[in-house]
């Protein structure tokens, strides 16, 4: 094909209609769980999160935005559960039992008390702490980690699938004050959401083909 900015408008094209369009994942403010035991503070109550695989930079970008400014509460966690491919609903065996739908084999953990991120992949393997990639403002935050932290268990980085929870302390499920997306009723059913893949396909491959640029100076000299 000759024509340069035609080979654009294909590849655009043809990437842009294999890609569904990702959202944030949105949660009910005040749907603390029943079982949970602690204060019901707005920063322990996620009203949206999603999480970002940025595929020519590998790496995963944990975002949430709560109900109140983060540090509200002392101590409070933000984990997110990511299934790499091996993931099982492991808060069905604690007590009390919850969390149907909630599969992971890994966790991103975020501490702002403590100002650590710190990944855990629950296979008996030292966890990896990470100071100073927290990034907090009034409500919301995020942190960017090296995608490799997160090797895959069989899935796809850009299937990579998550649960996010914010808790008070460890050791048990009554700790847990919230879940995004929200549990389902039927165990063995997946109520994870998928990562969203940045940049998308169709920009990610003008940017392999070197056209990006051309593109963008053909889109601003109209």
């Amino acid at each position: 094909m000759k024509n340069p900015l035609a080979r654009v408008v294909l590849v655009a094209s043809l990437f842009a209609s294999m890609h569904a369009v990702a959202a944030p994942t949105t949660d009910p403010a005040g749907d603390f769980l029943g079982t949970y035991t602690g204060p019901q503070n707005g920063d322990l109550d996620v009203i949206s999160s999603e999480v970002f695989y940025n595929n020519v930079a590998n790496t995963l970008t944990f975002t949430a935005q709560l109900n109140a400014p983060i540090n509200t509460t002392a101590n409070a966690l933000f984990v997110w559960g990511v299934d790499r491919g091996t993931g099982t609903e492991q808060f069905l065996a604690g007590t009390p039992s919850i969390g149907a739908g909630v599969f992971f084999d890994s966790v991103f953990v975020a501490a702002p008390t403590a100002g650590v991120g710190i990944v855990n992949l629950l296979d008996g393997s030292p966890n990896t702490t990470l100071p100073g990639i927290l990034q907090i403002s009034g409500n919301s935050i995020s942190a960017t980690i090296d995608a490799a932290l997160l090797p895959s268990k069989g899935a796809a980085l850009s299937a990579y699938s998550w649960n996010l929870w914010p808790r008070l302390g460890t050791g048990s499920n009554t700790q847990i004050a919230d879940f995004a997306p929200n549990p389902g009723a039927v165990p063995g059913v997946s109520t994870n959401a998928l990562v969203t893949t940045v940049p998308e396909p169709a920009t990610a491959s003008l940017l392999a083909l070197g056209l990006l640029p051309l593109a963008v100076r053909r889109r601003a000299a109209r």
